[in-house]
């Protein structure tokens, strides 16, 4: 009975996000019995999450009620099992367990966008959104700053991780960047290439009023400033969002308006200072980016694990891309494609600024090669969520 209490006691303290939360009772053949998550099994062993704690126990000793439950499970794939201890054996109080680390949404519907400049829904959990279509698979939201979120979401229709971020950039040159050779639209001001960021000031206002009942079609027209506007166009199917824009700039205008469409992938978890590779493998384990070159017709693996220095030193990270995929545990069992229509006269980048792996933000870059100009419908930005 004491066996029973201290690990139930520890469950009641400690869990860990894997596919399958049902919790199972496993019982070995001197007929003590345990509450586990199912992990993995094979012919010898059965891989199971007690607690945050995870063990790979012989199949031989647990009781054939047991074991037949381990082989009905075997289907699943999920993350191989860090040790090998036996669960059966009270934990060494002299040594004990690290907190187990859930990867949590962070209140993601209320803790993301930016200020408000659109009319928005005002109440419930969207209060802040302007237009949302709720999926089974993921929710698009359009926040009242005017940038959209993408929340990936398992098969019980929880939030997976934080949502990806899409948005536009604006802005000019005042002189031409030799060095460049073309109209890159920067996240901020860049003195030492002679550009400057335009701000959203406003939009106008919209066709439609604020909802959370969904859409197919939408678009808004953002403000910059000194009469330079942007139309943003959104369409949503049922796997899929695509995305246009265009510069509306006036007539008479001293610098032309550059522009770029943004989409950023964020880190789904805090790393702590005292953490080392053993504390955020098991939770990053396969998440991978497939990414196609620029120059290439197959796709190349840029595993989480791997730095970023790294897989440029293998020459396996390329900077132009034709088609990028999100997969792997920290997407759940969603993956996530990123395409063009049309990549006549374009720029897709994969880039990221002061993260040291791939499992922290990143960004995608779109935009037309020429001149920073319009995205239409023909070369439009296509995100597949299945």
């Amino acid at each position: 009975m004491k066996f029973l209490q201290s690990f139930l006691l520890s469950l009641l303290f400690a869990a860990y996000s894997y596919a399958d939360n049902t919790i199972y009772d496993w019982t070995n053949v001197d007929g003590q019995t345990i509450k586990a998550r199912y992990i993995k099994s094979d012919d010898k062993t059965v891989t199971i999450n007690m607690g945050g704690r995870i063990f790979a126990y012989p199949l031989a000793k647990l009781t054939p009620e047991s074991q037949a439950l381990a082989k009905k499970l075997g289907g699943e794939e999920p993350p191989p099992a860090p040790n090998g201890n036996n669960p059966f054996v009270k934990p060494d109080p002299g040594n004990p367990a690290k907190p187990p680390v859930d990867v949590k949404p962070d209140n993601a519907v209320q803790n993301v966008g930016g200020k408000i400049l659109l009319p928005t829904i005002g109440e419930g959990e969207w209060a802040r959104y302007y237009a949302v279509a709720e999926n089974r698979n993921f929710d698009i939201a359009v926040h009242g700053s005017g940038r959209v979120f993408i929340f990936l979401k398992d098969s019980d229709g929880k939030v997976i991780g934080k949502p990806l971020r899409v948005s536009f950039r604006m802005g000019y040159y005042t002189k031409q960047d030799p060095k460049l050779g073309w109209p890159h639209a920067y996240y901020r001001d860049y003195a030492e290439r002679h550009y400057k960021l335009r701000k959203v000031k406003s939009f106008e206002t919209p066709s439609a009023p604020p909802s959370a009942s969904g859409f197919r079609r939408l678009e808004l027209i953002a403000d910059h400033g000194d009469g330079v506007k942007l139309k943003m166009g959104f369409e949503l199917s049922s796997n899929q969002l695509s995305v246009t824009g265009e510069p509306l700039d006036p007539r008479q205008i001293d610098h032309p308006s550059v522009m770029a469409l943004s989409v950023t992938v964020p880190s789904f978890f805090e790393i702590k200072d005292e953490w080392k590779a053993p504390d955020w493998t098991p939770i990053v384990d396969d998440t991978t980016i497939s990414a196609i070159p620029a120059n290439a017709r197959q796709a190349v693996d840029l595993p989480y694990l791997e730095k970023w220095a790294d897989l440029q030193k293998k020459g396996i990270y390329p900077r132009e891309i034709q088609q990028a995929e999100l997969h792997g545990k920290l997407f759940g069992k969603r993956k996530v494609t990123l395409a063009s229509r049309s990549f006549r006269d374009l720029r897709f980048r994969l880039a990221h600024y002061t993260g040291v792996f791939p499992f922290q933000d990143y960004h995608f870059i779109y935009g037309d090669s020429r001149n920073g100009g319009e995205i239409d419908r023909g070369r439009r930005l296509e995100i597949e969520i299945r």
